[in-house]
This record gives C-alpha cells, structure tokens and sequence, in this order.
C-alpha cells in the first residue's frame, strides 16, 4: 500500500531501505501459492513505473525470474487463498489470469524508455512466456468468457510494449519471431479494440530493412488467419444446426407426449 503510493519521495525512501530486493527474493520463492508472489509483482510494478528505479529493477535479475515462473504450469493449488476474504467470487483460473496480467503491466512499466541492449532477449522470452501461459489456461478453460476479457488485457500490453521497443532503432531481436507473435495478437479482436499495438508494432516491423521478408509471412498469416475464420464461422454455423436440431427433437417428443397424453384421455372418456 505504501509502494502504491504517488509520491516519489515514498518510493525512495523505500528503495532505499532494500524494499526491491525483498520483492525480488519473494517473487523467485517457490511458494505453495501465487499470492506472495503476486503481491510482489504489484510492488515491483509500481516502483518500475517510475524512470529514476526502473533500472534498479531489470539489475536484479527480474526477468529471469519471470521467465521461470511462466514455465511453469498452472496450478489450481496455488490459488487457492487468492481473495478469500474477498466478496467477488472469482475461479482459480481468472484469479491467476489477474497474477498474469500484473506481471504483463510491470513488463510494461520496466520496458519504458530507453532499454540496454542485455536486456532485449529477456523482455521478448517473458513476453512469449505470457502467451504461452494465457493460451494454456484458455485451451483448459470450458467457458471461454471468464477468460477472453483477461486475455486480451494480457495482449493488448503486450502489444504496446513491442510497439515501444520497436520504436527504439536500437532494439535487436529476431523480427520474423516477433512478427508472428504480434500477428497473434492482432487476430485475437477483430474489432480493433485491443490489438492497436500490435498493428503498429507490426508497421514498424514493415519500414525496417528487409521488409519484404516480413510483408511475406504477414501476407500468408493473413491468408491462414482467414482460413481460420472460415472454419471457426462453419463450426458456429453447424454448433447453431445442432442445437436447432435437439430444440426440434425436444419439440417433437413433447408433441408425441400430448398426443399420447389426449389420445389416453379420450380412451377413458369413452370407456
């Protein structure tokens, strides 16, 4: 709560007192549940949105760590003393999709401004390590609802955060890796509400040397995309026949059931 305060001069007297290296060492604790480690992740967000800590952070290994707790696999065990007091009423996966999604806003805050060249490979692996962990909740997730929201939250920072690196002409990386993540991304919502950073990441990625290169695989991730869409929109279509069909199932073995029913009825008045 202090951390989450304004005030620089909070913050630094906080720095100060070694508050980054506590939240270091219980952010890399294996702990039995992800609620330590997501309350220091808020910490750290908050002291890196801030220019003057920032790199006091990325010096403390930060994304390395970070690296390693996406590898590993969710755990419904670990969330389970997230919000227990609390009145919303949320499942262990949309509570760990809020622990993905302030690792992501911190990834933002420490990716601001101008980054050392040491630093590129890490951000991009932390990256893919969210969307690799986002996409195993998602296939595992039956009502796809309670995830699309923290989903495209995740991608939409994500996407803002390659728009950022990708403006600073010295950021090196593999662009043919990076276009096919953000194209992820941008064909996530295709109403444009979330993707608006990764399409401009993905401009940028256009003006650079070699662009042809790179206008190639968007071109054919376009073409697959499409595709996709096409099957996805014929699988809705067929998912609306099936249930058309069981509603008239439904509907004729109630009728068949009155019939029965009047049929009986009129034996007995007869008899």
């Amino acid at each position: 709560n202090i951390a989450s305060s304004k005030k620089t001069e909070y913050i630094k007297s906080m720095v100060k007192k070694g508050v980054i290296a506590l939240f270091i060492n219980i952010l890399s604790f294996q702990s039995s549940c992800y609620q330590l480690q997501d309350e220091a992740i808020r910490g750290l967000r908050i002291i890196a949105g801030f220019p003057a800590f920032r790199h006091l952070v990325l010096k403390k290994n930060v994304l390395s760590i970070i690296i390693k707790i996406l590898e590993e696999k969710y755990s419904p065990d670990k969330v389970t003393n997230f919000n227990k007091n609390s009145d919303i009423n949320r499942s262990p996966k949309q509570q760990y999709l809020m622990f993905l999604r302030n690792i992501t806003w911190a990834l933002s805050n420490l990716s601001r401004g101008t980054l050392e060249n040491k630093y590129h490979h890490g951000f991009i692996e932390c990256f893919y390590g969210l969307i690799r962990a986002v996409d195993y909740v998602d296939s595992e997730q039956k009502k796809y609802k309670d995830v699309i929201g923290y989903k495209r939250k995740i991608f939409m920072s994500i996407g803002w955060s390659f728009n950022r690196m990708l403006s600073n002409n010295d950021f090196q990386c593999n662009k043919i890796d990076i276009t096919q993540c953000l194209l992820k991304i941008a064909f996530e919502d295709d109403r444009g509400l979330y993707n608006t950073g990764a399409w401009r990441a993905i401009g940028l990625i256009l003006n650079a040397k070699h662009h042809k290169e790179y206008k190639q695989i968007i071109n054919k991730s376009i073409k697959l995309e499409k595709e996709n869409e096409r099957l996805r929109q014929e699988n809705r279509e067929n998912e609306i026949l099936k249930q058309e069909n069981r509603k008239l199932k439904i509907d004729l073995a109630n009728y068949q059931h009155l019939v029965e029913s009047r049929t009986m009825t009129r034996n007995m008045n007869w008899m």
